[in-house]
């Protein structure tokens, strides 16, 4: 069992890595993309906004569906689904084009993402703390060596090679899982989830306080995180666009070194607290962001605010969820906690487009006050009932 155990971590490992070099290569190819079709700053908020509505009910769905039928194809799936996107994404030429088409990437990745957690948790519970911050470190590691490479791979590729680029990489990663994971049955014949079960809210109260707190805050950090990151440099500072990929590389670096510094010690920190003092290092260097006007002030904070905040949040807010998930729905539970978060993440691509049109710095300046009141709401109602040793 536990040879099996290993290697489907590395398994797991090599095809997020893959993931992780598109991922990172998505980011920063998209925005110039649809830019460059004339898409202004609104629409691709609501595009992003309409990709990410798509996702709220199916994370559900698709959470109680593996609880019961096993993990592998869905999250098989996920990395076939972005594969389709990326192929299709050179064709698309109007908002109505990219909307069906960045909702089969969204959906890939939001299921990815949700089911990595949980993968990895049910293959390495003993070892969770140190595992999952070491592998979102070297998803972010690839990140940031792709960001380095991503103008000269624009360059080189242009926008439909790139794509076509990334639609490899997904296949691969797809074919790894489906024929390199091994997973114990899950299937129960006898265990029909109805649609009233799966949606039902019964979740343990600290669940509900997780999920307020990482809804807010994952809002906040997405308005300056997301397509608006290689834009604004672009547009408020003028950089090229290999200067733009060096910062965002750099960007990455920050949050993937210090990650597995934190897998080693978070064990012997108390989660909670260190979920809030990452979420209010990360409220400071927002707000910071916003008010300053020198691109040798804004760099340096920009590339310093992952140390204390990001690396130390990511890994904090999964261990948080993992302990109060219940073992006999940990799916269910894990992604109707995304679902609620991803209703209001909804409006966040269509806020951040609105903002920008007013003034670049609302971005980190709303973004910092709404991660403010997210580590608030963990101080003032989270209760440290769930032990540490749940996990071993």
């Amino acid at each position: 069992m536990r040879v099996a155990m290993e290697l489907n971590l590395k398994t797991v490992f090599l095809a997020l890595i893959l993931s992780s070099l598109v991922e990172g290569l998505f980011a920063f190819v998209t925005p110039f993309y649809l830019t460059s079709q004339g898409i202004s700053f609104f629409n691709i908020g609501v595009i992003f906004s309409i990709a990410a509505l798509a996702m709220v009910l199916l994370r559900v769905l698709l959470g109680a569906y593996t609880d019961i039928r096993g993990r592998k194809m869905v999250f098989a799936s996920s990395f076939l689904l972005q594969a389709i996107s990326n192929t299709l994404f050179p064709f698309v030429r109007s908002i109505l084009d990219t909307a069906p088409v960045k909702i089969l990437y969204d959906l890939g990745s939001s299921v990815r993402t949700s089911l990595k957690s949980t993968i990895v948790f049910e293959n390495a519970r003993e070892t969770y703390y140190r595992i999952i911050a070491w592998v979102e470190g070297v998803e972010h590691l690839m990140m940031a060596f792709v960001n380095f490479c991503a103008a000269a791979i624009l360059s080189f590729f242009a926008f439909s090679g790139s794509y076509i680029l990334m639609a490899v990489f997904q296949l691969l990663a797809f074919v790894i899982i489906l024929f390199v994971y091994k997973e114990k049955s899950r299937i129960q014949k006898s265990s029909r989830a109805s649609f009233k079960d799966m949606y039902n809210l019964h979740l343990k109260r600290n669940m509900w306080v997780l999920m307020f707190a990482t809804t807010l805050s994952s809002t906040g950090v997405s308005l300056s995180h997301g397509f608006a990151e290689p834009l604004f440099w672009e547009a408020k500072y003028t950089l090229s666009k290999p200067q733009i990929g060096l910062i965002i590389g750099l960007h990455r670096l920050s949050l993937a070194l210090p990650l597995f510094v934190t897998g080693m010690i978070m064990q012997r920190l108390n989660v909670r607290k260190a979920y809030i003092f990452a979420t209010l290092a990360l409220t400071a260097s927002l707000i910071a962001m916003g008010l300053v006007s020198s691109i040798y002030i804004a760099v340096p904070i920009w590339l310093l605010h992952d140390i204390f905040g990001g690396s130390v949040q990511v890994p904090a807010s999964q261990i948080l969820t993992q302990l109060n998930a219940r073992d006999d729905s940990r799916g269910k539970d894990t992604n109707t906690m995304q679902m609620f978060s991803g209703l209001v993440s909804i409006v966040a691509p269509s806020l951040t487009g609105t903002l920008i049109t007013f003034k670049w710095d609302l971005i980190f300046i709303v973004g910092g006050f709404l991660t403010f009141a997210a580590s608030m709401i963990i101080y003032l109602f989270y209760e440290e009932w769930a032990s540490q040793s749940q996990l071993s």
